[in-house]
């Protein structure tokens, strides 16, 4: 099954706004991003491309990102966060950001992919848990 890319409405926003301070920081980003989804596309699964890519980061609780490296010259450092739903073949765009928002957008990004498995687990008639 072909791996498909939704955004978030957070990232949506964020991307235009970021794009505008920093263009060759968000082309990069999805440059790494299109490589990581070529890799999950060839039947890759996403915890083994953790060694494979060093621009790949475990970011805990399913949450993944990307960063700027593999550019020519010297980038200030950001992130491309991304949730890679195995059971829907989708990779989720969250957020993007730099190291100062690093924090709020690590929090904001768990929210989101719980929010994803939670309404997946509707979708899908199971039952969500009142833990």
């Amino acid at each position: 099954m072909e791996w498909t890319v939704n955004t978030s409405p957070t990232y949506d926003s964020r991307v235009k706004r970021y794009t505008k301070k920093r263009q060759q920081e968000t082309l990069q980003t999805h440059i790494n991003l299109q490589t990581y989804v070529a890799a999950l596309n060839e039947g890759v699964k996403p915890m083994q491309l953790m060694g494979a890519y060093g621009f790949v980061h475990n970011e805990k609780s399913g949450l993944y990102a990307v960063d700027q490296s593999g550019a020519k010259r010297k980038l200030a450092e950001t992130r491309l966060y991304f949730y890679p739903d195995e059971r829907t073949c989708t990779v989720w765009l969250l957020n993007i950001g730099d190291k100062a928002s690093q924090k709020r957008d690590l929090s904001e990004c768990r929210d989101m992919v719980n929010d994803i498995i939670e309404n997946l687990g509707d979708a899908n008639g199971k039952q969500k848990s009142n833990a």
